[in-house]
């Protein structure tokens, strides 16, 4: 249940256009429900998806892992049950879900991507731990600035859409 107005899911586009992400999961996520409420704000929001789904260093499973564990990490059902559809209808098993939001070594995405959502965790969890040399290791794994900050901003991003759906949407027992 949806607490503001929001727009009748079959009048908004899916986030993730089907031919830059390889069709995975193209529906209509529940933040994107409760973000309708604000018709010019989604608008904002779907231009930054958009600089994700088409980003140039960034792949459609590390977006879709960074969301899907900074999600799970702050009980935001809204969030985490659709990233885990999307990453796995990109191939990815329970047991990798599991992998990346326990943050295990073992990770199904590359090491340097594994690195970058490592490193995304803890900047969220605790911003002013992180150092000159956590950003020296992911440069020296071919990761620029620009990338990193992209990982981080999306990290952040996720706490703000936590509290949105924390706030706004309700499943049927009542819960958050």
């Amino acid at each position: 249940m949806f607490l503001l107005r929001t727009a009748d899911p079959d009048s908004l586009t899916p986030a993730f256009p089907a031919a830059s992400q390889a069709n995975p999961g193209n529906g209509v996520s529940l933040m994107r429900r409760i973000l309708s409420a604000s018709p010019e704000l989604l608008d904002r929001i779907a231009g930054l998806i958009g600089h994700y789904a088409h980003h140039r260093t960034l792949s459609p499973e590390l977006i879709a892992a960074v969301n899907y564990t900074v999600a799970a990490s702050r009980g935001n059902t809204c969030c985490e049950s659709y990233n885990a559809g999307r990453l796995s209808r990109m191939g990815m098993s329970d047991d990798d879900l599991a992998r990346l939001a326990s943050d295990a070594p073992e990770s199904p995405l590359s090491p340097t991507e594994a690195a970058l959502l490592s490193f995304v965790r803890r900047t969220v969890d605790s911003p002013d731990g992180v150092t000159a040399e956590d950003i020296a290791r992911l440069r020296g794994l071919g990761l620029d600035d620009a990338d990193i900050m992209d990982a981080a901003y999306l990290g952040a991003n996720m706490l703000a859409a936590t509290v949105l759906c924390k706030a706004f949407y309700r499943d049927e027992a009542g819960r958050a």
